[in-house]
């Protein structure tokens, strides 16, 4: 950098004083020379001053005639410089022109579209977990509690549920929603109002009572097909590989054929600058609870929900230490990926990625659950 900078300013040095001035400095050396060397012949003092004055105007204007030719030179490179750029802009306009020409010819159904790198992988990483899945098989239960009947299915279903603290007050009275698979669900509502209560009657953490006057019904998927993600999320210990299969072992890994490239994938999405991976290995073992940021933790936990791709995932406030575009990407992923989402958020920048809106105002019980426009 430094010697770029004075061969820049050598370059101006010779452009504007030598080149400009040295044909009036010569000129004048050589027009004083005689005088100084007493080489006058036998012209007087008047004859000598008139000559000096028309010469000195003859080498001045022939010293800007040679600066400004020897200067040309520059000018015309410039000159060729915008030319290239202006025909580069020309040559960039023909070809998109051609592509918007080929791509309106061609009718839909001829369009090729290419998958990125990270789509095709997501692709054959459901593939794989839907095998899994299916290799293992469980009976529907149906449990009665008081006057609701809790069965298992592949949607959640909540028909005239009242949410009851343990206080004995009424949070939500006369809760009814579906919710199908591949339509995300996000909850709001004040502090307290029972958002969180409502999954942890989803957990089986609290048990449900039915609306008086009505038989209660839910119906929610399997335990092993739906997690929750908190905004501090667990990590266990042992090494950097236990933090993104947990509760899977090393070698529940490998009986499914999982490798640790396949794990640094799913890390990547969450983490496209691969600090995590280009931190530390896979063997490591730290105390991973303050050796992450709390970015970093959200991002393994949301790489360990990828790498056991439920059904269905509850988020509370677990994306709200990494950026936006980290944000659209793991909605995107899980979308993907076949993974319903209950997202408990008060940002509303999240509302782009849900299909559902469920609102708990936290007086009275009133909700309002409604399709996302």
């Amino acid at each position: 950098m430094v010697n770029f900078s004075l061969s820049h300013l050598f370059i101006h040095v010779v452009d504007n004083i030598i080149v400009k001035y040295w044909a009036t400095l010569i000129g004048y050396i050589a027009i004083f020379s005689p005088i100084l060397f007493g080489i006058t012949g036998k012209k007087t003092e008047i004859q000598l001053a008139e000559d000096y004055a028309r010469n000195t105007r003859y080498l001045s204007s022939l010293s800007d005639a040679i600066g400004n030719f020897v200067l040309l030179g520059n000018k015309i490179s410039e000159l060729r410089g915008h030319v290239h750029r202006v025909g580069e802009v020309i040559a960039i306009l023909d070809h998109i022109e051609d592509n918007v020409k080929e791509f309106t010819r061609k009718p839909p159904e001829q369009l090729e579209f290419t998958s990125s790198k990270n789509d095709i992988f997501l692709r054959h990483w459901k593939e794989r977990c839907d095998v899994v899945r299916y290799q293992v098989h469980h009976s529907s239960e149906i449990v009665k509690v008081g006057a609701v009947t809790i069965e298992e299915g592949d949607h959640i279903l909540f028909e005239h549920i009242d949410i009851i603290s343990p206080e004995g007050k009424v949070l939500v009275e006369d809760l009814t929603f579906t919710v199908k698979q591949n339509q995300n669900v996000m909850v709001t509502g004040p502090n307290g109002c029972g958002k969180s209560s409502l999954f942890r009657i989803i957990g089986d953490l609290w048990p449900p009572s039915a609306t008086p006057g009505n038989e209660g019904r839910i119906i929610k998927p399997k335990k092993t097909d739906i997690v929750f993600i908190p905004q501090k999320p667990y990590l266990v210990l042992g090494t950097l590989r236990d933090q993104i299969i947990y509760p899977h072992s090393k070698a529940d890994m490998e009986m499914n054929n999982v490798t640790d490239e396949e794990l640094a994938q799913l890390l990547r999405i969450v983490d496209p600058k691969e600090f995590i991976l280009n931190t530390w290995q896979w063997d490591d073992e730290k105390d991973w609870f303050h050796a992450f940021s709390g970015g970093q933790k959200q991002r393994v936990a949301m790489a360990r929900l990828f790498y056991h791709r439920p059904r269905f995932a509850i988020l509370d406030e677990c994306t709200s230490a990494v950026s936006d575009e980290v944000e659209d990407m793991i909605y995107q992923s899980a979308r993907a990926l076949g993974i319903t989402l209950f997202t408990v958020s008060h940002r509303q920048y999240l509302k782009k990625h849900h299909d559902f809106l469920l609102t708990i105002e936290g007086k009275d019980g009133i909700w309002n659950f409604q399709k996302n426009e």
